[in-house]
């Protein structure tokens, strides 16, 4: 029920595109989807777009938000918009043509009432100017009983304008917003700073890595998002198998191909939101993946000490990847990755290389295991 929606929770918004939306793709999108898939990563289910322009790519944007389970309407006039909020819902307004940083609008979420993302009033004269010291950045958290009061009275009046004069009127929150956490769609590079605003830099050294492939790649992100986790399951399943077939090299080479696929994929996957089936079980899928070419691998060689290490590497890790579950990973910590990777290049070297990079890798994984048991250890007993 929206009347029962916590207040510092948004799952709604407004989103104004206007009668003309800039023509540049972001992160593989148009601009009317690129709007409604990252209200949707902000966490909206229920969104509004209020438009009076009807081009071939909103329609198919609201079409595939509704498949993902999205409640999306379209509104042709700012008298359309009044009965499709709830009095009580909190919603995000969305406005204008800037790209924010998700952190701005959680920021505005956090206020827990009304509240304007806005910008120093030296900013661009494109942004509106709100007061002496600040324009407005086209982010607002506003209610659903601000949007009906709001659009009833609208007419033919921009209504994203509209409701900030309402908002500040009705003793909106400022929330200031740097400049750099601003981009315009049409400036020279928008398109990689939107894939790292989105990214971020976290995951380790793999995940900086994948960000890094994902913010080349933007424009293919999409299609990636879609089909990505498709090829790097098939590949990941197929890896074992052609190690057993006697193809070593070969098949840790698919191995690897397949999880920079998949990791690509998830990180598309979470930037422009359009979900796959595949996509919540192409992590245990890559462990497992890794494992079972690993333990192919050891088969192959038929012998015994390459086999019972391989064993004690794959146990090991799984009891790592347990207390990952409530410990952070380290830069230098084992990852199935990078375990892939150590075991195809000893593979290169026969039988002896394969029996020495396990036993590094082992090590290796001990080491993590240590390390990763001390410091939850630390914070368990850790007095304040």
């Amino acid at each position: 029920m929206y009347g029962e929606t916590d207040n510092f929770v948004t799952t709604a918004a407004l989103i104004v595109l206007g009668e003309d939306w800039p023509d540049a793709r972001v992160l593989g999108l148009s601009w009317p989807e690129y709007r409604i898939r990252s209200a949707i990563r902000n966490g909206a289910r229920h969104i509004v777009v209020l438009t009076g322009r009807i081009a071939p790519e909103l329609p198919a944007a609201i079409d595939r938000a509704r498949g993902d389970g999205v409640s999306i309407q379209l509104a042709r006039s700012a008298f359309d918009v009044a009965d499709l909020f709830h009095p009580d819902e909190p919603v995000t307004l969305i406005a204008g043509t800037a790209i924010a940083d998700d952190a701005v609008i959680d920021r505005l979420v956090a206020e827990g009432a009304l509240a304007i993302a806005c910008l120093a009033s030296t900013a661009d004269a494109a942004f509106e100017l709100i007061d002496a010291n600040a324009r407005w950045a086209g982010l607002a958290r506003i209610d659903g009983t601000l949007i009906r009061r709001t659009a009833a009275a609208a007419g033919e009046w921009d209504l994203a304008s509209m409701l900030l004069r309402g908002a500040v009127s009705g003793g909106a929150t400022q929330v200031m917003v740097e400049a750099d956490e601003i981009d315009d769609p049409a400036s020279s590079g928008a398109a990689v700073r939107t894939v790292r605003r989105v990214l971020g830099s976290e995951g380790g050294l793999d995940g900086r890595l994948m960000n890094w492939i994902a913010a080349q790649g933007e424009s293919q992100l999409s299609a990636v998002a879609k089909l990505g986790p498709w090829f790097g399951a098939l590949l990941m399943v197929g890896a074992p198998v052609a190690v057993l077939a006697g193809q070593v090299t070969a098949g840790f080479a698919i191995l690897l191909s397949g999880m920079l696929i998949a990791a690509f994929a998830s990180r598309a996957i979470r930037a422009t939101m359009f979900g796959s089936r595949l996509a919540p079980v192409l992590d245990p899928l890559g462990k497992i993946s890794v494992g079972a070419t690993i333990c192919a691998a050891a088969w192959v060689s038929q012998n015994s000490a390459v086999m019972v290490t391989a064993v004690v590497l794959i146990a090991v890790s799984a009891l790592f990847d347990r207390l990952l579950r409530v410990q952070a990973l380290r830069d230098w910590h084992a990852t199935p990755a990078r375990l892939a990777c150590v075991v195809a290049a000893g593979c290169v070297f026969g039988t002896t290389g394969l029996l020495v990079v396990l036993v590094v890798a082992t090590a290796h994984v001990f080491a993590s295991l240590a390390d990763a048991q001390e410091s939850l250890s630390r914070a368990l007993t850790s007095t304040r």
